[in-house]
C-alpha cells in the first residue's frame, strides 16, 4: 500500500479528498491520504534523494571544465542555465496539467459513486443518460489533458537534446580556437567534452526538485 501526500490544493480540493477519501482508497488501495499544512514539508522520495545526489556531481564537472578553461566553462555555465530554466518551465506547465488532470479523475470518481451508491434514484428519474454522457465528456477531457502531457514531456526532451548538441558545438568550437592558439591541448578539450556532456544530463531533474521548493 501507498501512502499519499498533498500540498498546495485549493479548499474545494480538500473538500472534494474529504467526501471521497474512502472511495479513493479502496480504488487504488491506498494505505493513507495526508494533506500537508503548508508549513509542513513532504517527506523525501527516492527520486529527490537522486536528484541532490547528482548535484554536487554537476558542481564537480563544472570545476574541473573551468580549471581546464575558463572560458569552455562559461560556455557550459550558460548550457545548465539555459537547462534549468526550460526544466523550470516544463514543471510550471507540468503542474497546471497535473491540476486539471486529478480534478477530471475526482469528477469521474464522483460520477461512477453517484451511478453505483444512488442506483435507484438514477433509475426513478432517468439520469442514467446524462450521467454516462457527463462521464463520457470527461473522459474524453482527460484523454486531452494525457496528450498534452506527453506532448510537453516529448518538446523537453527534444529540448533537452537539442542543447546538448548545440553545447557540444559550442564547446569544440570554442575550444578549437583556443587549440589553435595553443592554449589548450586536443585531449584537454576532448576531457572538456565529455566532462560538459554529463553536467548536462541531472540538471532537468534538478529542476523538477528546485520546483518542487517553490
Amino acid at each position: 500500500a501507498l501512502e499519499v501526500y498533498l500540498h498546495n490544493g485549493k479548499d474545494s480540493d480538500r473538500a472534494r479528498l474529504d467526501a471521497n477519501h474512502n472511495f479513493l482508497c479502496r480504488l487504488a488501495r491506498l494505505e493513507s491520504i495526508t494533506w500537508l499544512a503548508p508549513e509542513d514539508s513532504a517527506p523525501a522520495s527516492a527520486t529527490g534523494l537522486v536528484g541532490w545526489i547528482d548535484l554536487p556531481f554537476v558542481l564537480l564537472y563544472g570545476l574541473v571544465v573551468y580549471l581546464i578553461s575558463p572560458v569552455l566553462a562559461l560556455v557550459l555555465l550558460c548550457a545548465l542555465l539555459l537547462s534549468v530554466g526550460m526544466g523550470l518551465a516544463h514543471q510550471a506547465a507540468m503542474r497546471q496539467v497535473t491540476r486539471a488532470s486529478v480534478e477530471r479523475r475526482a469528477a469521474a470518481h464522483g460520477l461512477v459513486a453517484s451511478l453505483i451508491g444512488g442506483a435507484e434514484a438514477v433509475r426513478l428519474f432517468g439520469a442514467a443518460p446524462r450521467l454516462i454522457a457527463a462521464w463520457t465528456g470527461n473522459l474524453a477531457q482527460l484523454q486531452a489533458l494525457r496528450r498534452q502531457a506527453a506532448q510537453r514531456d516529448g518538446l523537453l526532451q527534444s529540448g533537452a537534446m537539442a542543447l546538448q548538441a548545440v553545447t557540444t558545438v559550442g564547446i569544440i568550437a570554442v575550444g578549437a580556437v583556443q587549440a589553435v592558439r595553443g592554449d589548450l591541448s586536443v585531449g584537454a578539450l576532448i576531457g572538456a567534452n565529455i566532462l560538459a556532456t554529463r553536467a548536462l544530463q541531472p540538471t532537468n531533474r534538478l529542476a523538477g526538485l528546485l520546483a518542487s521548493l517553490t
